[in-house]
């Protein structure tokens, strides 16, 4: 229950109002000694900014409290998730590279981090975990996958939130909505996929050496020259080009490979 003390003019009045207006009820005003009022609020008041104006002897009124601020702003509505959006990425997340997650909600909050970390389960079963944010209405979390994390699109699991003894609340002290950080699909498709493709076969035909693996292969991040060494007949071989192409990856070699040499990298 709001409580205010005012300092005025002896045996004046206090009233409390809300947009330049007094509220008819719902409050008291006591001169509790000379020129001091204590105003107490009697009735749950809705949210808002409310104020005081105060009244001489004389019947002089000072400027009342307009807008939506005032001397004090109750505020019982609690935080929610707007929505969960992928932070930049190509569409595909391998093992040790990161992701970030933008939670927007629907006011600003303190993020305290002081008792614990909050984190977000992942139905892929990840954690992503919370990097920044706070007096903002925009919250970031931070997922690196694991080997093993796997899936076709990254989505929250349910239960997602956790605080870990830390806190998400708006400025009043309403805490967030937790509800509205489980299931969520963001928009867009982002595949968790940990595993290295796996060599299933070589074969040289003249200065073109070409590895053959048991995935289709982004041919948009593949390999460069520098990253291969071959070995021909035991004699270091240059590699002046690399294509990736589908399940291969084709490497163009500075000299041809001649029958009977044994090819190794």
């Amino acid at each position: 229950t709001p409580v205010l003390t005012v300092t005025g003019e002896v045996g004046g009045k206090v009233m409390l109002g809300q947009n330049g207006s007094t509220l008819a009820s719902g409050w008291t005003s006591v001169e509790t000694s000379s020129g001091v009022y204590t105003v107490t609020v009697t009735t749950p008041l809705n949210d808002g900014g409310y104020g005081v104006t105060l009244l001489d002897k004389a019947g002089n009124y000072s400027t009342p409290v307009t807008g939506d601020t005032g001397t004090f702003r109750i505020d019982t509505t609690v935080p929610t998730v707007s929505s969960i959006a992928y932070g930049t990425n190509d569409g595909k997340l391998a093992l040790g590279e990161t992701v970030n997650l933008t939670v927007t909600l629907s006011e600003a909050v303190n993020v305290v981090t002081t008792g614990g970390t909050p984190t977000l389960a992942l139905a892929n079963g990840g954690t992503a975990t919370y990097a920044g944010g706070t007096g903002t209405n925009t919250l970031t979390f931070s997922y690196t996958p694991l080997a093993g994390q796997d899936t076709p699109d990254l989505a929250t699991a349910s239960n997602a939130l956790t605080l870990n003894g830390g806190a998400i609340a708006d400025l009043a002290g309403n805490a967030v909505v937790a509800g509205g950080f489980n299931n969520v699909n963001p928009a867009g498709t982002l595949a968790v996929d940990t595993v290295a493709p796996v060599l299933q076969q070589a074969f040289a035909n003249g200065n073109l050496l070409t590895l053959v693996y048991g995935e289709s292969l982004d041919a948009a991040h593949g390999p460069t020259a520098g990253m291969f060494s071959v070995l021909a007949g035991g004699v270091s071989d240059t590699v002046s080009s690399v294509t990736v192409n589908g399940t291969q990856v084709i490497l163009t070699l500075g000299t041809a490979v001649t029958g009977g040499q044994v090819v190794t990298l």
